[in-house]
């Protein structure tokens, strides 16, 4: 706090003595508060994570089925051209 000699001291004498029984800073939040709401923020990302776990499997899933898919016609296509070869077409 400036002393009253202070030339940029700019506070009315009369206030000092009002303000001496504010405290200074915010009380702390209670430590209980606070650890549940770390808890619940730290569940919440473990769900989020979880979640975009599950997605991103189920993504690869269908991009596989739709592999397969198009993997099984071209094997077909292919056989399909084997069968008018000279050396009689796949052995199967």
């Amino acid at each position: 706090m400036p002393s009253k000699q202070d030339p940029h001291h700019s506070e009315p004498s009369g206030t000092r003595a009002s303000r001496s029984n504010k405290p200074l800073r915010p009380p702390l939040p209670d430590v209980d508060q606070v650890v549940a709401a770390a808890e619940e923020a730290l569940r919440d990302g473990a769900y989020v994570a979880v979640g975009l776990g599950v997605l991103a499997f189920q993504r690869a899933q269908v991009r596989r089925r739709q592999l397969a898919r198009e993997l099984g016609r071209r094997r077909e296509e292919v056989l399909e051209q084997m069968e008018g070869m000279p050396f009689g077409g796949p052995a199967a």
